[in-house]
């Protein structure tokens, strides 16, 4: 359907309002949830370019350009950016002092927050006198509404192969991370 020249409700009922309530240049959300759009409201007056043409008011040219993408990638660098900071500063606490322990709940901190994270742990891997590798889950931050489980027995003493994580315990053995 034809769009150009008419009316914004009749465009739009939903968001007609909403698109003429906004200010000469802004941004607009339409819709909700996983469909919201992030939109770049452009606003113009337009003269008719004869006098028989003109109405009782100024006419307008709306252009819409959907920056949602451009959003997200925003969102996505500001993020990164947050957690090289939370890294940095981590790395210039566990270096300039020797009793790094106890500078771990801060960092974490400064991790889940910078990541969006509900919870940050860290566990520690050791071998028993027979050579087999265990972890246990030794500090950990959480975010508002989170139960921490830095206490559940559930998470001290595992056994990497006797709780299916022998492929953990081959990387981590080489040195890898896991992914």
């Amino acid at each position: 359907t034809e769009v150009l020249g008419q009316p914004l409700n009749y465009i739009s009922v939903r968001y007609g309002e909403k698109i003429a309530s906004a200010k000469n240049q802004s941004e607009l959300i339409i819709g909700s949830g996983d469909h919201a759009r992030i939109f770049e409201v452009n606003i113009a007056p337009v003269s008719p370019q004869t006098e028989s043409l003109k109405q009782s008011g100024p006419d307008q040219m709306i252009v819409l350009h959907d920056i949602t993408e451009r959003k997200k990638a925003e969102t996505a660098i500001s993020r990164r950016e947050n957690m090289m900071a939370a890294i940095s500063l981590a790395a210039e606490q566990f270096l300039k002092d020797t009793s790094w322990e106890h500078n771990v709940p801060a960092v974490l901190e400064k991790i889940g927050q910078s990541t969006n994270a509900s919870r940050v742990q860290v566990a520690m891997n050791y071998k028993d006198e027979k050579n087999f590798i265990y972890t246990s889950l030794c500090y950990e931050w959480t975010g508002p509404g989170i139960t921490p489980q830095i206490n559940n027995l559930a998470y001290q003493h595992i056994n990497f192969r006797q709780a299916g994580l022998g492929r953990w315990e081959d990387m981590l053995s080489e040195g890898h991370p896991i992914s």
